[in-house]
């Protein structure tokens, strides 16, 4: 799996997102040490990247880490481990009694052996911080220096694992010759281990900076590239001038039309306003409409309410119309967002309603933070030609002094108030167009009523 779109050719990791984080993969024949502390999944993505290139060559190597009969059985756990690939095209060679009661020299001379005896486009030494506590420091650079010969003779790309700090980058010499460096870390948090990969150096190729979550299950380990705005909204794949009827058709003559097309909507107003009712009627309007795919995501409301909704106002659920919870405890802000962007592009969804921001706020780890993924988040959306509803609420039952604190306001196109407002001794449900980017619109405050089996606006 080899990509050669870039000057330089590459090896495919077949990881989940970490070729896309790499542009493109490990560069060929290069020397890259994986480092990180035990339990982090340094063996699990080196043997993952074997099986993926199972149509390549590979040696693994073992020192001093767990014995080969554990690192084969617990292998076989994942999805992508292939028996009939072991000693066919994947090679496994335990040396540790080579690392630890032999010399340096006497170590080379075994893997030579070993490379010549097999030629492997991929090598695996696992763990390699052996050498680094067994061996004196001149002996150690003259053993690396030789190492970085002998694998550039035999033209393998390489993965060096190995349990090192962040300190030890400045006094290894291991890390000065390294052509890549892949950093894999835990941090324990109160919604459990978040596990968090980063390339701290890729000699050849250009990579996508900063700590990217991860997770480990059957299927192996799954990459998310951390939220940010690397994305060229390009206005040909909509236009904004055109708009898509919101199908209740007061609200479309109020917004001269319906809402612009590929432009993002914020439906914004405190608790039992009709945000999700709103949000739910526009999204199965939008199927009646266009015949389109919509994929609602909903981060407060669970399922089966939702489906309560659209049967109570007689709406129809299409099968175009996909509704998904997510939890901002258990699932964090990039992966939230990797996730939603593969459902777009695999279900070619065309209106996306995410229903809950606020809910969202809960799984990002500042506010800053939060702000940033708002803004990749729909930048990212509209790249793919998609028009956006979001629902999130006001601090504010009464006077909407402060439309919201994360700044999401700004950001969207087009802001709709739902709100309270007291009239002769009653609570009246109202409605008003605050913003709409791009044509003039009703700016007069309206009665915003949910009737038995539709919405009402007068």
């Amino acid at each position: 799996m080899i990509n050669n779109t870039s000057n330089i050719p590459k090896l495919k990791t077949g990881i989940s997102n970490l070729d896309f984080i790499l542009n493109g993969g490990i560069p060929l024949y290069s020397l890259n040490m994986v480092t990180g502390v035990p339990g982090t999944g340094k063996t699990i993505l080196a043997q993952q990247l074997m099986f993926n290139n199972k149509n390549l060559k590979s040696l693994y190597i073992t020192t001093l880490s767990e014995p080969l009969i554990k690192i084969l059985r617990y292998a076989q756990a994942f999805d992508f481990f292939d028996e009939k690939s072991v000693d066919q095209t994947i090679f496994y060679k335990d040396m540790s009694e080579l690392a630890l009661n032999s010399s340096t020299k006497e170590f080379l001379q075994q893997m030579e052996t070993h490379l010549r005896e097999i030629q492997p486009n991929i090598l695996v030494v696992d763990s390699f911080r052996v050498f680094s506590d067994i061996t004196e420091q001149k002996a150690l650079r003259k053993f690396i220096h030789e190492l970085s010969i002998l694998l550039s003779v035999w033209q393998c790309t390489s993965l060096l694992i190995g349990e090192f700090s962040q300190e030890a980058y400045k006094t290894d010499p291991i890390f000065t010759v390294v052509d890549g460096i892949i950093e894999m870390k835990t941090v324990a948090k109160d919604e459990g281990l978040l596990r968090w990969l980063s390339i701290r150096k890729m000699r050849g190729t250009g990579f996508i900076e900063g700590d990217h979550p991860f997770f480990i299950s059957t299927e192996g380990i799954k990459v998310f590239p951390r939220s940010i705005n690397q994305i060229s909204v390009s206005h040909a794949s909509f236009n904004m001038k055109a708009s898509i009827k919101t199908g209740i058709a007061r609200l479309d003559e109020l917004l001269h039309g319906g809402l612009p097309q590929g432009s993002s909507t914020l439906l914004l107003g405190p608790p039992g306003t009709g945000k999700t009712t709103l949000a739910i009627t526009i999204a199965t309007n939008f199927i009646k409409e266009y015949q389109k795919k919509v994929l609602y995501i909903t981060y407060g409301e669970p399922v089966f309410l939702l489906e309560e909704i659209i049967r109570s106002l007689h709406l129809k659920k299409d099968a175009n119309l996909k509704i998904v919870h997510l939890s901002p405890i258990e699932v964090k802000i990039d992966i939230a967002l990797a996730q939603i962007t593969n459902m777009i592009k695999e279900k070619d969804v065309k209106l996306v309603v995410i229903d809950g921001m606020d809910e969202l706020k809960l799984s990002s780890s500042s506010a800053n933070r939060y702000r940033q993924y708002l803004y990749t988040f729909i930048n990212r959306l509209k790249s793919l030609g998609v028009t956006i509803i979001l629902t999130a609420e006001t601090p504010y039952l009464w006077e909407n002094q402060q439309l919201t604190s994360s700044g999401i306001s700004s950001i969207s196109d087009t802001l709709i108030l739902l709100f309270y407002k007291r009239q002769n001794n009653e609570i009246v449900q109202s409605l008003s167009i605050l913003k709409c980017r791009t044509r003039k619109h009703d700016r007069s405050i309206h009665t915003f009523t949910i009737a038995e089996d539709k919405i009402i606006i007068t």
